[in-house]
């Protein structure tokens, strides 16, 4: 019987830059709140600047949206679908998270830390199950666990809706679930729901992972696919000049007003959005490349890119368990506005640090176990028809 070849996974160096840009913004965001206080001309400048770091939030998710669908779509007609997408996940995402919930919990009872300690026994569960952004808000240095929740209930129904749907009307569908998105969480606003529910429950942040679904939906459909690498350079000016307004309508994207939460979200996931299909779309080798995405696929940030998750998952905990309080401790005033420069640079050489230690040592290991559950190709006279694309795969994700 003859057979349909899947897509194999490859990367994209600017979708690393992406991931890069998108980790420096979170970790800029989270340690310049965490040291707020101070109060002159740098400092003030720098609570300015880091306000809308949270935008690199939506930047990943915009991310996981198109490199995630992508790779659904182009393996949907392997007969080990499902068990090939929730594997490379699992291996990819669970040895390096439990680990650090392990090793946290271990080093909170020796170094004597209560708070950590009693929010481990007592919701730590919510952890494990990745539905604490269902939960009132935890203590510092879990917080941002909420956006990693997203991911995994994003991942968990994902598969099963594009198994059923092709590119064309999966498309239709992921904008019709932004809107939603907008208008669930601008209703739920004007209701009085609290700030902490608005930005971090699963429904109201769909709008970034459902246009960047819908992009990779674009992609694969040939002529769309060409006006995107045709007018890429366009797309990502319009996504600067989107953002730009929407920073001006919702007082530099303040998450806790009703501008941001209602229609702020949707447009800086809009933006990253655009910006995420540009770079997927464009071509990487063989002819010139435009000077955004030469800028994009430089090693520094691709680097930083390639260990996101670490330092994802670090930055937070490094911040408040241990930067925080050692800031704290050795400086009785706020922190000046070259101090706090000082402080985000450190915390980002320690997460960077103990990420590429992870990485390399750690999980490269589990890592090196992802070809065994490559998809495998269909019989061609059970393979889903898809709309026909000029792509090479674009849609590795690690």
């Amino acid at each position: 019987m003859s057979h349909v070849a899947v897509r194999a996974l490859t990367r994209l160096a600017p979708l690393d830059g992406l991931r890069g840009l998108a980790i420096l913004a979170v970790l800029f965001h989270n340690c310049v709140d965490a040291t707020y206080g101070a109060t002159d001309p740098l400092a003030r400048v720098l609570t300015r600047l880091a306000g809308p770091g949270w935008i690199g939030v939506q930047l990943f998710f915009a991310l996981s949206g198109f490199l995630i669908v992508g790779e659904l779509l182009d393996h949907r007609g392997a007969p080990n679908y499902l068990r090939a997408f929730y594997a490379r996940r699992a291996l990819r995402i669970l040895p390096l998270y439990y680990s650090t919930l392990a090793l946290v919990a271990v080093l909170s009872a020796l170094l004597a830390m209560p708070g950590v300690a009693a929010y481990l026994r007592d919701d730590g569960w919510q952890l494990g199950l990745f539905v604490n952004n269902f939960s009132r808000p935890p203590p510092g240095g879990f917080a941002h666990f909420w956006s990693l929740a997203v991911e995994i209930q994003f991942y968990a129904l994902a598969p099963w809706v594009v198994w059923r749907i092709r590119a064309p009307r999966l498309a239709l569908a992921c904008i019709c679930v932004a809107l939603g998105a907008l208008v669930v969480r601008t209703t739920c606003a004007a209701a009085g729901a609290d700030a902490w529910t608005l930005y971090t429950g699963t429904i109201f942040r769909l709008d970034a992972l459902a246009l960047g679904a819908a992009g990779a939906c674009f992609v694969r459909i040939e002529s769309v696919a060409n006006l995107l690498r045709k007018h890429g350079t366009t797309g990502v000016v319009l996504a600067g000049v989107i953002l730009l307004l929407g920073g001006a309508a919702t007082h530099s994207y303040s998450y806790s007003g009703f501008a941001c939460e209602s229609y702020g979200y949707t447009l800086a996931a809009l933006a990253c959005a655009l910006v995420v299909v540009c770079a997927g779309a464009a071509r990487t080798n063989g002819g010139p490349q435009q000077p955004w995405i030469r800028w994009l696929s430089v090693p520094p940030l691709r680097l930083v890119g390639r260990y996101s998750f670490g330092i994802y998952l670090f930055h937070g905990l490094l911040n408040h368990l241990a930067g925080v309080p050692l800031a704290r401790h050795f400086f009785r005033t706020p922190l000046s506005g070259e101090m706090i420069l000082g402080y985000c640079a450190a915390i980002f050489t320690a997460s960077f640090t103990l990420a590429a230690l992870s990485f390399e040592f750690f999980e490269s290991r589990f890592l090196k176990l992802k070809p065994r559950f490559e998809p495998r190709p269909a019989p061609i006279d059970s393979a889903p028809t898809r709309a026909s694309t000029g792509l090479t795969s674009t849609l590795a994700k690690t």
